[in-house]
């Protein structure tokens, strides 16, 4: 759950430090990554075509 808060609101104090801690990451949510990234790319279950498609 994300909730903004602005100074306005008077919950942190303009001199105040924020510290965020995340764990995990974007896989997690699968279609935040969808929104993200490009389309991937298949390829045969083999090192040669692995290496094409990285190094071309």
């Amino acid at each position: 759950m994300m909730k903004w808060v602005s100074l306005a609101e008077g919950l942190i104090d303009a001199d105040e430090r924020i510290v965020c801690i995340t764990t995990g990451n974007i896989l997690k949510d699968p279609t935040e990554v969808v929104d993200v990234c490009a389309k991937p790319i298949e390829v045969d279950a083999d090192i040669d075509a692995v290496r094409r498609a990285v190094f071309g």
